[in-house]
């Protein structure tokens, strides 16, 4: 049984997860300003301030969580290429059957 993992195209995909979340932020913070624009009084009393706010959590929540995404993906494509690495020499070192 073979496990491989093709790490190159892993990390591509995963290097594209910062420019994700540099898109999510610029959107969070175009829906406080957005918010910000708006008469208190309005917010107050459409209940709009709690609706934005709850699009605000909403957005910082994906954002956290594809940072943690991120971090992960990175963390366990290091450790299997460590893994790899480490089998790769055991194998290396195993004397041949035909010795």
């Amino acid at each position: 049984m073979d496990i491989d993992i093709n790490t190159t195209l892993a990390k591509s995909a995963n290097e594209q997860l910062p420019l994700i979340i540099n898109h999510i932020s610029e959107t969070k913070e175009s829906v406080s300003r957005i918010m910000s624009l708006i008469d208190p009084r309005v917010l107050e009393r459409a209940n709009l301030r709690s609706m934005f706010r709850n699009v605000l959590n909403g957005i910082e929540s994906v954002e956290s969580d594809l940072m943690l995404l991120h971090r992960t993906v990175m963390q366990n494509i290091i450790a299997y290429e460590e893994a790899e690495a480490r089998v790769r020499t055991k194998v290396q070192n195993v004397p041949s059957a035909i010795e």
